[in-house]
């Protein structure tokens, strides 16, 4: 047990120690590697001082007993680089105090004033052939000059900055070396006891929350341990939550996203509503037909989403208000794109187990088309009824004519032997004809009928119909204009039945001129997948509610009018698998167009250009 009670700090130990040697280690290799280089620049220096201390004794001894020229001199000093050069009397032989002073007394006159501090130093103190530092970055060289009988001192000096600087960086390195080590080994202490009391709180920690060490491990490592069996209680933990959080998201994707995914595939728009009236849901076929955006409607108070349609905000603010609600209703809502649709709506309260409300659920479905076909089947009902109860009484009524005209004529003959006036007669046989003509045409419209397409020139059509009434007197001041787009087009259609559907149309559009005197144009051309040909007046005009009223058989806007002439034409051109789209503005005039598929073409003489908006 003793072997391992303290395993670890002794491991801290030694590592702190082993931290102080590796710096020690360091400081001893940067201390040798400048006083290597210091070494080896002193060397350096010593050769260069030597070599020219040696040139100049040369010259000193060439010149004696006089002394060398001042340029000569001043040359050397230069070749050299040398800051300093003086020739002083040797030092006595013998070092005492009253022969150095008489020596350097003697030696005093040839220095200058302002080296003389410095230099009286060096030379008492520094040796012969040795460089010695000087005053910052300035060197001395010493060398005994042999002149003759006597003896002379040679001093030179020389600045020498790197040499300089090693100097002082060895002293500054030995220096801060030694105090960063005392302060490592403090910081270390202090370290060693941060190490190591975080684990002795955490085995305190642990034996105070029940989790007991093993008393024969190290304090560090028992706490280790203990720290790796939590560790790995957590994780089994985290794996038993996260396998708990799964199954319980599952459950939840079950309800959510299913219902995400039903609100998502129904065609019909859902809303829902909070009690607080703001919208909690809406889903695409919802934000499509009250032109929302899905991401942005959530929040929005109900009374702004449907605010487009006065009644159903009121309906929906009395389902809030927990008012019964009143089911299916229908409402007009408007579009910015297009005409007003016709919606469907279903207000729901929704309500949990404990039948408490929620909100609400509002269903929308879009009608427009259905409640569309739901006129045109009570229409054809209506009008197959018509046609089957006036069938017959149109046939006796053109029976009648037939006789009354039978009649009339006869009259007519015998007041023309008598001499007699036969006005009133013949006002009377054209009243008559003109109401067997409206039953003929009644009758056109209420029995069945078949086309017979062939081949023939829709443009050729279109004039034929045009000279019709070019050559009529009422048209006389109508001009009549057709603006073909692009060559001829050849289209199976039955001629016959298409010819009438022209002629009642641009009958209408001559018609919408009060006065007789006006411009009808008849255009042609292919847009997309069909043929359009539009037939555009600027006469009177129809009001929206009369419009919605053009195909109502026996309606008309003019007192001459039978009310049969447009739908008739949608008729026949419904059996050639086409359809009649009529706008009007009033005051402004009136624009038909008939549409044909492409499969009544036959055959194209020249491709005709595509357009993009219908001519009407």
């Amino acid at each position: 047990m003793a072997k391992h009670k303290h395993r670890y700090e002794s491991e801290v130990r030694l590592g702190l120690v082993a931290t102080v040697l590796v710096l020690v280690f360091l400081n001893f290799v940067s201390l040798f590697i400048i006083h290597r280089a210091r070494s080896t620049k002193q060397d350096e220096a010593s050769l260069s001082f030597q070599s020219a201390a040696v040139t100049i004794s040369r010259a000193v001894q060439t010149s004696f007993p006089a002394s060398p020229a001042e340029s000569e001199l001043a040359d050397l000093k230069t070749q050299y680089g040398l800051s300093g050069l003086y020739l002083l009397p040797s030092r006595p032989e013998h070092q005492s105090s009253s022969a150095r002073r008489e020596w350097f007394a003697q030696a005093a006159r040839s220095i200058a004033p302002a080296h003389l501090p410095d230099l009286a130093s060096k030379l008492i103190q520094a040796d012969f052939n040795q460089v010695t530092r000087g005053e910052d970055d300035e060197y001395y060289y010493l060398y005994p000059v042999p002149s003759g009988a006597g003896h002379s001192l040679l001093v030179i000096s020389r600045e020498l900055p790197e040499l300089a600087w090693l100097d002082d960086a060895g002293e500054t390195i030995f220096i801060v070396g030694l105090a960063a080590i005392g302060l490592v080994i403090i910081t270390m202490l202090f370290l060693y006891r941060a190490i190591v009391a975080p684990f002795l709180a955490m085995r305190a920690e642990a034996a105070h929350a029940g989790r007991i060490t093993d008393s024969e491990s190290a304090d560090a490592e028992a706490v280790v341990g203990e720290y790796k069996r939590i560790i790995r209680e957590l994780e089994e933990n985290e794996r038993e939550l996260r396998r708990l959080n799964d199954e319980i998201s599952r459950r939840a994707d079950s309800l959510e996203q299913f219902n995400t995914y039903l609100l998502r595939a129904v065609d019909s728009g859902i809303v829902t509503l909070a009690l607080d009236g703001r919208v909690q849901t809406v889903n695409e076929a919802a934000a499509r037909l009250l032109e929302l955006d899905p991401r942005e409607a959530a929040g929005y108070a109900y009374d702004n989403v449907f605010a487009a349609n006065p009644e159903l905000v009121l309906a929906v603010q009395s389902a809030l208000a927990g008012m019964p609600t009143v089911g299916y209703r229908e409402y007009e809502y408007p579009t910015s794109s297009g005409p007003e649709q016709l919606l469907g709506v279903t207000i729901s309260s929704i309500r949990d187990s404990d039948e408490q409300r929620l909100g609400l659920s509002i269903l929308i479905n879009d009608i427009t088309e259905l409640n569309q076909l739901r006129r045109d089947l009570e229409e054809g009902q209506r009008l197959a009824s018509l046609g089957a109860m006036a069938g017959g009484l149109a046939h006796q009524l053109r029976n009648a004519m037939g006789v009354i005209a039978g009649y009339g004529n006869l009259v007519r003959k015998r007041l023309e032997q008598a001499g007699a006036d036969t006005e009133t007669i013949v006002a009377l046989m054209q009243e008559t004809a003109e109401a067997e003509a409206l039953v003929s045409q009644f009758l056109t419209f209420a029995r069945p009928v078949e086309a017979t397409p062939s081949p023939v020139s829709l443009f050729d059509v279109i004039e034929e119909v045009l000279g019709t009434f070019r050559v009529r007197d009422d048209c006389a001041g109508i001009d009549l204009q057709f603006d073909p787009a692009g060559t001829d087009l050849t289209v199976s259609i039955d001629a016959l039945l298409f010819k009438q559907a022209l002629l009642n149309i641009v009958d209408n559009a001559t018609g919408a001129y009060p006065d007789r005197r006006g411009t009808v144009r008849v255009s042609c051309r292919r847009t997309g997948e069909a043929v359009e040909i539009g037939i555009r007046d600027h006469g009177v005009g129809m009001e929206p509610e009369q419009r919605e009223q053009v195909f109502t058989p026996f309606y008309s806007t003019r007192p001459s009018g039978t009310g049969l002439g447009l739908p008739l034409a949608r008729k026949m051109v419904e059996l050639h698998g086409g359809r009649i789209l009529v706008e009007s503005v009033s005051g402004k005039g009136t624009g038909v167009t008939i549409s044909l598929p492409l499969s009544v073409c036959a055959s194209d003489r020249t491709p005709l250009p595509d357009s993009a908006q219908p001519t009407a």
